[in-house]
């Protein structure tokens, strides 16, 4: 098992680090094409001051149908996944496909920030809670992470 930053990555394998992002791209849950079971998948864009930098994370299995909630806009956060060679990334598309693709495993530990109104609510994810996942609400904070004045009706 590795630790490495998320741009960082050399190889495929197992990786303990966390990856942050708002989910830019979304494809419907599907049947697999090679293999039996079902996959659901996001492209997450992580903001930082040297670059924006865009990554898919798939679900398969288990974790599909459950995480397929998760709409663009969403704030995901992913912990301990599996990396993979992605198959898009060549010559042609270096500069819009990431060299490796994400994917949640028996170990993944996953954050859905959704935001709803004045509130966000957060999912939280692991194999063993997949169809009961623990749910937050808060309200949801400005830039300088003061919550909002009440509104009046």
């Amino acid at each position: 098992v590795s630790t490495q930053s998320t741009w960082g990555i050399v190889e495929a394998g197992e990786y303990e680090f966390s990856v942050e992002g708002i989910v830019v791209q979304r494809w419907k849950l599907r049947e697999r094409e090679y293999c039996p079971g079902t996959v659901f998948n996001v492209c997450l864009e992580e903001q930082s001051p040297q670059a924006v930098r865009k990554i898919k994370v798939y679900f398969y299995g288990n974790w599909a149908e459950p995480c397929s909630f998760i709409d663009c806009g969403d704030r995901v956060r992913i912990q301990n996944v599996h990396v993979e060679q992605n198959p898009a990334y060549n010559v042609a598309t270096r500069e819009t496909e990431h060299p490796f693709l994400l994917v949640a495993v028996p170990t993944t530990q996953l954050k859905v920030l959704q935001e709803s109104g004045p509130d966000t609510i957060e999912f939280a994810f692991t194999e063993s809670n997949l169809e009961n996942p623990t749910a937050k609400v808060s309200k949801r904070k400005d830039v300088a992470g003061h919550h909002p004045p009440p509104t009046s009706t």
